[in-house]
């Protein structure tokens, strides 16, 4: 209700403006159309543009209060009373300069009222074709502002509704392997992982309130997500960033890298076989380009997994890119690689 009120406000006081500007142009126009004849009748153009002014600006608000009735009853009214307002101004408008007086005007019979009312008429009701269409124009804009922040707001719900799904699983997984490990007495693990875990959510809570945060934050945290997981898993998985120096200030959304971080190293590592994950972030012309790749394992088979990351990944780039991101798959009989081409947009 605030935000209605708000925008009617706005809407007035735009519309003022423009009433404003549009009978100092008739004012400025009246008084330089007598100049060229030799004659210097500015008070009366004044004065006939001021009322002018009163006159229509009184109608605009009535027809902006007019909001409880039906449309055919706002016409009906704003014509008829642009009409009374019109005749009513051309007959100020002859006295104003010289032509009749106020005596002559008082004993003039309704024909005589309306004698030359023509050019009122017709000058009121441009001024009503420039009012409406300036309402409607700004109502329009207003509506489409209206819609823009509840489709954004729509988008930074739905951004963080996925981010949501992401965090509770990563928490879940690292706090039962520090669980295993204070079962097993190994304290010292469970002190190293839990300062990792630490630093891990201290950094994700800071950076996740942010639409788009630089790349090189993003690693910090998958450097610390990256110990708490070799922690886990042993070092039987290799894992290397290769990431160009430009695309460090690259802004991309928070914890985009994570859970395919995650799916890398689960499907890389194995016991008794060393596994691999590349990570390459390069740029492309106006692209930042990546690419996440981990080795396949030769010797077992390994359920593929339930897609959430990818899927989570597709709808956050959807959402915060539209069609101006891609992700693309490559699943070979060695490696499964993760291509991302996101728009380029750096902090400098």
């Amino acid at each position: 209700m605030q935000l209605t009120m708000n925008n009617g406000t706005l809407q007035k006081h735009q519309l003022l403006v423009l009433h404003i500007i549009g009978w100092l142009i008739y004012i400025v126009t009246d008084h330089v159309g007598h100049l060229v004849y030799g004659s210097n009748h500015f008070v009366p153009s004044m004065t006939s543009g001021l009322v002018a002014w009163l006159l229509t600006g009184s109608l605009a608000l009535l027809f902006l209060r007019m909001k409880k009735n039906t449309l055919a009853v706002k016409v009906i009214f704003f014509v008829f009373l642009l009409f009374v307002f019109a005749v009513l101004w051309q007959n100020f408008f002859k006295i104003m300069h010289g032509y009749i007086s106020v005596q002559e005007l008082f004993s003039y019979n309704i024909r005589q009222w309306l004698s030359g009312v023509s050019f009122a008429i017709y000058l009121f009701a441009g001024w009503a074709g420039l009012f409406l269409g300036a309402q409607y124009f700004i109502a329009l804009r207003e509506k489409q502002q209206l819609l823009m922040q509840a489709l954004l707001a729509a988008k930074q719900a739905q951004l963080q509704s996925l981010r949501y799904q992401l965090n509770p699983h990563v928490l879940f997984n690292i706090l039962n392997s520090i669980d295993v490990s204070v079962l097993a007495k190994d304290n010292d693990t469970a002190h190293l992982m839990l300062t990792h875990l630490s630093q891990f959510m201290r950094n994700s809570l800071q950076y996740t309130n942010h639409a788009n945060i630089p790349l090189k934050h993003e690693i910090n945290m998958l450097n610390d997500f990256i110990a708490i997981e070799q922690i886990r898993f042993g070092t039987n998985v290799n894992i290397e960033f290769c990431v160009e120096p430009v695309c460090e200030t690259a802004l991309i959304p928070p914890m985009l890298l994570q859970p395919l971080i995650e799916n890398a190293i689960k499907f890389a590592w194995h016991k008794h076989e060393k596994g691999e994950v590349k990570l390459e972030v390069t740029k492309h012309n106006n692209s930042l380009n990546i690419a996440l790749s981990n080795s396949k394992l030769t010797d077992v088979n390994v359920s593929e997994g339930t897609g959430t990351g990818l899927k989570n990944t597709r709808e956050r780039l959807e959402a915060s890119y539209g069609e101006d991101a891609e992700l693309v798959i490559e699943n070979t009989a060695t490696h499964f690689v993760v291509k991302l081409q996101l728009p380029w947009v750096n902090t400098l």
